[in-house]
């Protein structure tokens, strides 16, 4: 079975850490340097926007009462960025579930 390849990020590392919003974009951290942040992806692949941080980006995922804010890990510091869209965790379930 062949691979595709659907994004490219050389130089820098390629991915690490992803989380999903409730649309179904991927949150990737990938990158190191001027590359190096949380690459946002539509469901279909489609590169959307990166949001950039000062250190290379280990891991993501989304928090907070509404699941609006967006925690980023990195190699010595944890960053927090506001999203208008809400994350999506599959654990634990907010619905009240076990």
């Amino acid at each position: 079975m062949a691979m595709a390849e659907f994004y490219d990020f050389s130089p820098g590392r390629g991915g690490d850490g992803m989380v999903l919003d409730v649309s179904g974009n991927i949150y990737l951290t990938a990158g190191s340097g001027e590359n190096g942040g949380v690459y946002i992806f539509s469901p279909m692949g489609e590169h959307l926007a990166l949001v950039p941080t000062p250190e290379s980006p280990t891991n993501c995922t989304f928090g907070g009462p509404d699941l609006t804010t967006l925690y980023i890990t990195a190699e010595t510091s944890v960053y927090a960025v506001e999203c208008t869209t809400p994350g999506f965790l599959a654990y634990p379930k907010t619905d009240g579930g076990v």
